[in-house]
């Protein structure tokens, strides 16, 4: 039996993909694609967390790495301001710093 796999009118793939290393002296990298999951683990080095927030008025998605904390990588200052700069404009306590390399996934939502 043949099925046709059709994708939600509400789903969106990103807009724009965004690397941020946690090396400063390094450039962010701004990309028209859509990474796949093996790529998004090489990059930020491991298993795969995500946070969801809101950025120049669109649906952001960070991608970090998820025992970034426990395995010490190090701080990434940029990623680390991006959300403070989000929380403070929507009153939000910022919890922690943002460490090791990330990816912010612009304008997909559902």
């Amino acid at each position: 039996m043949n099925r046709e796999v059709t994708m939600s009118p509400q789903l969106k793939l990103p807009n724009k993909t965004i690397f941020i290393s946690a090396n400063s002296k390094e450039p962010i990298q701004e990309r028209l694609e859509n990474p796949d999951f093996t790529s998004m683990q090489k990059f930020v080095g491991g298993w795969v967390e995500t946070f969801v927030f809101r950025y120049q008025n669109q649906v952001a998605t960070m991608v970090c790495n998820e025992e970034g904390l426990i395995r010490g990588l190090p701080r990434n200052q940029r990623a680390t301001e991006l959300v403070a700069e989000w929380a403070r404009k929507y009153g939000l306590k910022h919890p922690q710093v943002i460490v090791g390399n990330v990816i912010v996934l612009l304008g997909f939502h559902v």
